[in-house]
C-alpha cells in the first residue's frame, strides 16, 4: 500500500490516534442506527454522494455500544469508498466547519480497524483533499481534542485501564518486582486509592489509615483487594506500609513510577510549588469485575473529603 503515507496524518502525536467518545455523545438504539444506516446505503445506490456523506457526518453515534458503532462505521465506511475521486473536492467544500471536524474523525476511526485499512489509499485520498482544501485546522483540531481528553479524568463507565507494564511492587523480600495490572485484576472487584505520595502528611495521616482500618469492611462488601497508587519507588512503599501498619494481604502498594497508570486515568498534578514535580492526584475509584469503574471520586486540591474509605463504602 503505496499510498497509505502519502500525507502522515498522525505526524503531530500517533499515540493521540484515537479519540474516545465525547462526554456528551448521543446512545442510539439498535432501531435508530438501523434506519440511520438505511438511508447512508439508500444514497449511495442512488448515487447521491454528497447526501451519502452528509448523513454520515450529521450525527455520528458516539456514544452507543462498540457493535452498533461497528455497523455505523461499515456503512461510513461503504459510503467514502463508492464515492470517485473527482467528487470529493466538492464534497469537501460542501461541509461546514463542524462537519469537516466529524469527517476527520470518522476517517481515524476507519484507519484504526481492519476493514479501513484495507482501504487505507481511499481514505488517504479524502485526507488529501480536507488539508488541500480547507488545510490542517480539522486535523490539528481533532488531535487538540485528544490532548485534552487524555488528560480528563476517567469516569463511571469507562474501562478500567490494565494496559501498563511499568508497576512495581515489593516482594517478600524486599526487592522491588513487576506488578501485572491486568493479571492481578482479572475478574476482581477492587478499589483503587491514587495519591500524591507517601509519607506526605495528608496521606499518612489522614487518608491511608480508614482504609486500613477498614479493609474487612471493603472484603465483607466482595471487594477483593484496595489498591494503593502512588509514584514513589517499592522501597518507600514498603516503609511505608510498615509505618502505617497495613499488614492485611488486601491491600497492595503499587509504584507507578513513570505514572503510566496515572495518565491513563487522568490523574497526573504538578507539585513542583512543593518540591514534588509531578506526581499522582489524589482519586478513588470502584471497578466491578467486568473491569468497568462503577464509582469515581475525584479530590480537589489537597483536600481528603470525597475520596474517604467511609465515602466509598457508602457505594458499595
Amino acid at each position: 500500500m503505496e499510498d497509505w503515507r502519502r500525507i502522515d496524518v498522525d505526524q503531530y502525536d500517533p499515540d493521540l490516534q484515537y479519540e474516545p467518545d465525547p462526554i456528551d455523545a448521543p446512545a442510539y438504539s439498535a432501531q435508530q442506527l438501523d434506519s440511520l444506516v438505511t438511508e447512508i446505503r439508500s444514497s449511495v445506490s442512488r448515487g447521491d454522494a454528497l447526501g451519502a456523506i452528509k448523513l454520515c457526518v450529521a450525527q455520528p453515534p458516539y456514544g452507543s455500544d462498540s457493535a452498533l458503532k461497528t455497523a455505523y462505521l461499515q456503512a461510513v465506511l461503504n459510503a467514502f469508498v463508492s464515492v470517485r475521486q473527482s467528487e470529493i473536492p466538492n464534497i469537501v467544500k460542501s461541509l461546514d466547519m463542524d462537519e469537516t471536524d466529524t469527517l476527520v474523525k470518522l476517517l481515524y476511526s476507519l484507519m484504526s480497524v481492519k476493514e479501513g485499512q484495507k482501504s487505507g489509499g481511499v481514505l488517504l485520498g479524502w485526507f488529501d483533499k480536507v488539508v488541500e482544501l480547507v488545510g490542517e485546522r480539522p486535523i490539528v483540531s481533532y488531535v487538540n481534542t485528544c490532548a485534552r481528553r487524555s488528560n480528563m479524568v476517567v469516569k463511571r463507565g469507562d474501562k478500567f485501564p490494565t494496559n501498563v507494564s511499568t508497576l512495581f511492587i515489593s516482594s517478600p523480600e524486599g526487592e522491588p518486582k513487576p506488578f501485572d495490572l491486568k493479571a492481578a485484576t482479572k475478574s476482581k472487584k477492587f478499589v483503587v486509592v491514587s495519591v500524591p505520595g507517601a509519607f506526605t502528611p495528608p496521606c499518612t495521616n489522614q487518608h491511608l489509615p480508614e482504609y486500613i482500618q477498614k479493609v474487612q469492611n471493603f472484603a465483607s462488601k466482595g471487594v477483593d483487594f484496595i489498591l494503593v497508587v502512588t509514584q514513589n519507588d517499592p522501597f518507600v512503599l514498603r516503609a511505608w506500609r510498615e509505618k502505617l501498619g497495613a499488614t492485611s494481604n488486601k491491600i497492595l502498594f503499587v509504584s507507578d513510577p513513570y505514572l503510566d497508570l496515572s495518565k491513563k486515568l487522568g490523574s497526573p498534578i504538578d507539585l513542583g510549588d512543593l518540591g514534588l514535580g509531578t506526581r499522582s492526584s489524589r482519586l478513588a475509584l470502584i471497578v466491578n469485575r467486568s473491569g468497568i469503574v462503577e464509582f469515581v471520586a475525584d479530590e480537589k486540591g489537597g483536600e481528603v473529603n470525597v475520596s474517604t474509605a467511609s465515602k466509598l463504602l457508602a457505594k458499595l
